[in-house]
């Protein structure tokens, strides 16, 4: 048997390589040190994205809002979705989830069909609207998720599935950063 025999070695191995680089980053304090948040790429919305968020909710303009852009095609996109989804909210952000438009109808229909969503989960998952197809098209890797605050949005996007813990930092450091940096300019 070799150094990776099976699956669990292998998680376990990438589980370690992840904690480790979590040890090498640092675990973030309490309270951040002046001008931490300095150094996280901030920008104004575009016009349009500010309207597609609007069109997904009015509340956008006031609390974080995480954008999650779902496929079929991503393996554990729909799968992880729910669970993501309540992580956030757990965290006091607003979810937004689009359908990738680039999926046909019928495929979306047979995805969520095998996927086992609920009817809510099924029903909080909206087609994107066709204004803002050209703001997101170029997206190649799903789930794709922005986080906006306002009229700002943080420039990283998050790709793809990941823990709850990570998840939520993911979530938590780009919220710090929309509320303590300066917009750098629309793109």
């Amino acid at each position: 048997m070799g150094l990776f025999s099976g699956r669990r070695s292998m998680n376990r191995f990438l589980f370690f390589l992840w904690c480790l680089s979590l040890v090498a980053c640092g675990a973030p304090s309490e309270r951040p040190a002046e001008g931490l948040y300095d150094r996280y790429p901030v920008r104004e919305a575009t016009g349009l994205e500010r309207h597609c968020l609007l069109m997904g909710s009015v509340e956008a303009q006031t609390r974080a809002t995480v954008v999650m852009l779902l496929s079929p095609r991503m393996a554990y996109s729909l799968l992880e979705w729910p669970r993501m989804k309540a992580a956030a909210e757990e965290a006091h952000f607003q979810v937004l989830a689009w359908k990738d438009p680039r999926v046909t109808a019928s495929e979306w229909d047979d995805a969520l069909a095998a996927s086992g969503l609920d009817s809510v989960d099924r029903q909080r998952l909206h087609d994107q609207p066709v204004l803002c197809h050209s703001v997101w098209n170029r997206v190649d890797h799903l789930p794709f998720s922005l986080v906006f605050l306002g009229s700002s949005v943080h420039a990283w996007p998050i790709l793809g599935v990941m823990p709850d813990t990570a998840w939520r930092d993911s979530l938590e450091l780009r919220r710090q950063a929309l509320l303590h940096a300066e917009p750098k300019g629309a793109r």
